[in-house]
This record gives C-alpha cells, structure tokens and sequence, in this order.
C-alpha cells in the first residue's frame, strides 16, 4: 500500500490516506494495548456506535434538510445520513450497531432489555439509510453469530463450515461481478429475476463497467493507494464519470473493484491471501473456540466487500 507512492497517479492524494490509515491503525492499537480482555472490543464500541446513531436520529429529526438526502433518478426514496457523509456511511455504522448488540445478547454479555434498545435503534437507522448491501450483510452475520451462539450444541459442530460457506459465496459472487469467470453470472439469473435489479443488486453496473475499463490501464499495480478519486475535475482521470453519468459517484461501490483499481491485481490477491488465513486461524479448536466465536464480528466488513458496498480504500471518502 506505501509503495504504491511510487506509481501513484496522484502522490500527495496516496500520502494522506496513507496518514488517514495511519491513525486508524493507531486507535486500533491504543484500544487492543490498553486494559485488554476478551470482551474489550465490544464493550467499547458499542456506546460509542450507539451514542453516534443516537445523535444521527436526533440531527435527523431536527435537520432534515440537512440529515437526509434527495433522491436522485430513478430512485424515488429520501436516504438517512445522519451525521456522516452519506447514506453508505450511516448503513456501515448501523450495522455495526445491529451485529454488536445481537452479540451482547446471544453471548450474554448484555442485559435483554439493554440489547433490545441498541438493537432497535441501530436497525431503524440502517432501515432508514435503505443501504440496500449492508442490510445484507447484516443478515448474513447476524444468521451466522444466532448460529454460533444459541444453535442446540448437537449443530456447533457445523459452524466452521458455516464460515467457510460464507465467505466462499462471498467470494464467488465477486468473481461474477468482476467477470473474471465466464459463465459464473448464470448462478445469479433466477435471483435477479425474482428482484428485478441487475445482478449487482443495488444498479450500479455503469460505475463497474468504467472503473473497469480504467484498470486496464495499469492491471497488475493499479493507479495508487487513493489517487484515482482524490481529484475530480476536467483532466483528471475520475471525470469521465461526470461526462457520461452526469454526476461523482466518489467510489466504485465494489471493494474488489476498489482495491484492483488503486493497487492493482497484486493487490487482490494479497487481499484472498488474508482471506485464506483468517479461514485458517478462525478455526475453531477446542481450546480457542470462545476466540473464533467472538472472531465472527470480523466477519462483516469481509462480506460487505463482496456484496460490493464497502470502500475498503477509502475509509474517510465519499459517499
């Protein structure tokens, strides 16, 4: 990812979300080093998650002008923002919320009433946002942590492969939007029948088809970590958007098209790398099972990337 500084289209762009990357890493940090436990992840976002949809509600009911987003063609619904960028943004934040608050219940870490109430608020804010990806990974998750959790202890047995299940689907239904596997689109023909959409489900196959017309470019290291949507204007290479969509779309809305289009197709790969070892590590031997249980929570970002909503290059971007 530093490296790519080097061929970055826009060096100073790369530079600071590399420094964006930087402070994330370093919160991360601060929270896993000090007074460390097993439940110190949850036990810290998830006030902090609810405190910031709290506030989100509330600035949407003050400030609608503000907090909610117009529609725009053909879509006919307003979006929630709340207090962030945009609806992507409120939909990755309450789903968080959702899948943190099941957790404290199926793991009884949380009082039911007090899990009731974080819940409730975390799914009306991502209902309200209608990020259409990230109610589906919530599903996905939230299905697998009932699984892990409360599923008779005959069936525990079968969570691991449950896992595997899910990230391989995940997987391939990101070899079918990239066309990387001819054919492969078939799988999802009796889906998007029965929806009506595309087979990205959220229409956005114009945004895939250019950005990948701009990876052919450079295939193999892409254009650099951040540089490709740092600049949109006449001469730079992410307004071709506005000449033929009419408006920013301020990512690609697909986190493998993301990745491959700032870091190439090296960067992908090192991408199922982590995969493949986070499948490894996860799974659950006797003695570490309470690791790879609470592990599931990493889950989510994983199949918000595949779904093709998440922006993982770009954690502070546009909406």
């Amino acid at each position: 990812m530093a490296c790519s500084v080097v061929w970055s289209i826009d060096p100073a762009a790369t530079l600071a979300r590399l420094f964006h990357v930087a402070t994330i890493l370093l919160a991360c940090v601060a929270v896993t080093v000090f007074g460390w436990h097993e439940r110190r992840f949850q036990e810290v976002m998830r006030p902090v998650l609810t405190f910031f949809l709290l506030g989100s509600l509330i600035f949407g009911l003050v400030a609608p002008d503000l907090a909610i987003e117009a529609p725009v063609p053909p879509e006919t619904h307003y979006f929630w923002g709340g207090l962030t960028i945009g609806k992507n943004a409120l939909g990755a934040i309450a789903s968080s919320g959702v899948i943190l608050w099941l957790h404290g219940w199926a793991s009884r870490e949380v009082k039911p009433l007090t899990a009731a109430c974080g819940a409730a608020l975390s799914l009306a804010l991502l209902l309200l946002s209608r990020a259409a990806t990230h109610m589906m990974a919530t599903a996905a998750v939230c299905a697998l942590l009932l699984l892990v959790l409360r599923a008779p202890r005959g069936m525990r047995r079968y969570t691991p492969y449950a896992v595997g299940l899910l990230v391989l689907l995940t997987i391939v239904y990101g070899l079918v939007i990239l066309d990387v596997v001819p054919g492969l689109d078939a799988l999802l023909t009796p889906i998007t029948a029965l929806t009506g959409k595309d087979r990205t489900f959220t229409n956005r196959t114009l945004i895939w088809q250019i950005t990948r017309e701009h990876i052919a470019l450079n295939p193999f290291l892409g254009t650099g970590y951040g540089g490709f949507w740092a600049h949109i204007g006449p001469g730079t290479p992410a307004f071709v958007f506005q000449e033929r969509m009419f408006f920013n779309p301020g990512e690609c809305h697909d986190g493998y098209l993301e990745i491959i289009n700032d870091l190439g197709y090296l960067g992908l790969l090192l991408l199922f790398g982590y995969l493949g070892y986070y499948l490894i590590r996860a799974h659950p031997e006797p003695v570490r099972f309470r690791q790879a249980r609470n592990g599931l929570l990493d889950q989510q970002p994983q199949v918000e990337t595949g779904l093709g909503e998440v922006d993982l290059q770009h954690p502070q971007g546009p909406d």
